[in-house]
């Protein structure tokens, strides 16, 4: 299944803050001359930690594609149906709102779903989108990305917010300061006898927080 994603708004702060980094780095608060690659430093290490834990941390807006609406298979091959296999598993969790299913119709054409006739599930994760009792998924045309979800996921607005919801959020901050961390002290694209994304400590510390998909 073809699941496709586009960021449409980031959040509005990084988990970690530049001071907080500069204490993590045992730099004075006094020496500025590297604040704007610090702070670049934290926003790549949280796009890597939740790419690494398919997961949204502070409230962002995205969108998803899909080929099609959940269904019987290619040729209308049917299987056994459940409520699962009828829903649609939203990307970056933990899902917040759906703002608009829309779809492109046989004809083409864009239409939105009322939004009466899904339920949206929050409480799990990932959530979900189902279709209301006795409504069915409403046919498309044949056409990539024909069906667009537009959410918000993440834990809370705000690291305090967050950190309120789920003390757990403090085990990525840490990950994302001692990801920032290592990147800061070593600046080369590899370092001599490690060869993976993430050093193996920054990905012991996100295991716990990774999302499982399929």
């Amino acid at each position: 299944m073809n699941l496709a994603s586009k960021l449409i708004t980031g959040p509005i702060e990084e988990p970690v803050t530049l001071p907080e980094m500069k204490t993590h780095l045992k730099l004075a608060a006094s020496f500025v001359d590297e604040d704007a690659y610090i702070t670049g430093l934290v926003s790549a290490a949280r796009v890597q930690a939740e790419k690494f834990t398919h997961r949204a941390f502070l409230t962002q807006t995205w969108e998803m594609y899909l080929d099609s609406f959940p269904g019987p298979g290619l040729g209308g091959v049917a299987y056994h149906r459940t409520l699962e296999s009828e829903s649609i598993r939203v990307l970056k969790p933990r899902l917040q709102a759906v703002h608009f299913v829309k779809y492109l119709d046989p004809g083409g054409a864009l239409q939105t779903m009322n939004p009466t006739d899904y339920v949206v599930d929050l409480n799990s994760e990932p959530g979900r989108i189902t279709t209301a009792i006795g409504v069915p998924w409403p046919p498309t045309g044949r056409l990539p990305n024909c069906v667009i979800v537009n959410f918000d996921g993440g834990y809370a607005d705000t690291t305090a917010h967050a950190l309120a919801a789920d003390p757990g959020f403090f085990t990525i901050k840490i990950a994302i300061m001692h990801l920032a961390g290592h990147w800061y002290f070593n600046r080369e694209p590899v370092v001599a006898g490690q060869a993976v994304n993430l050093p193996m400590h920054v990905q012991s510390l996100l295991y716990s927080k990774r999302a499982q998909f399929f």
